[in-house]
């Protein structure tokens, strides 16, 4: 993926992120440290689906971008393993959805899929 404008993100003036490190990827989900390209600072990136199998209304899509530290970034960017980032549930996050930005107090713990 390349790099994608987000201007609702907090890290400077014009934040665009490009992913450095995919955790995990599939049609209806994913986990990735994103890094602005423009100032430096790293992201953690969650995005989730919810399919709606049967329904007329359309799919549901979720992401949440947590502000994680150039350390946090080193760990889970060289991590072996699925890193422990259970941190993140009471990282203040953003929150997008079809309703729009919203702030939150964290991601879920784990992820949705």
């Amino acid at each position: 993926m390349g790099p994608e404008a987000y201007g609702f993100l907090d890290c400077c003036e014009d934040t665009v992120l490009e992913t450095v490190r995919t955790l995990y990827s599939s049609g209806h989900g994913s986990e990735a440290v994103m890094r602005c390209s423009t100032c430096g600072a790293y992201w953690f990136h969650r995005m989730h689906e919810m399919v709606l199998f049967g329904s007329d209304q359309p799919d549901e899509m979720v992401e949440w971008f947590s502000r994680i530290t150039d350390v946090e970034a080193q760990m889970i960017m060289f991590s072996k393993v699925r890193p422990n980032l259970t941190y993140l549930t009471s990282r203040l996050s953003f929150r997008r959805d079809e309703r729009g930005v919203q702030r939150s107090q964290g991601q879920p713990a784990t992820p949705l899929w």
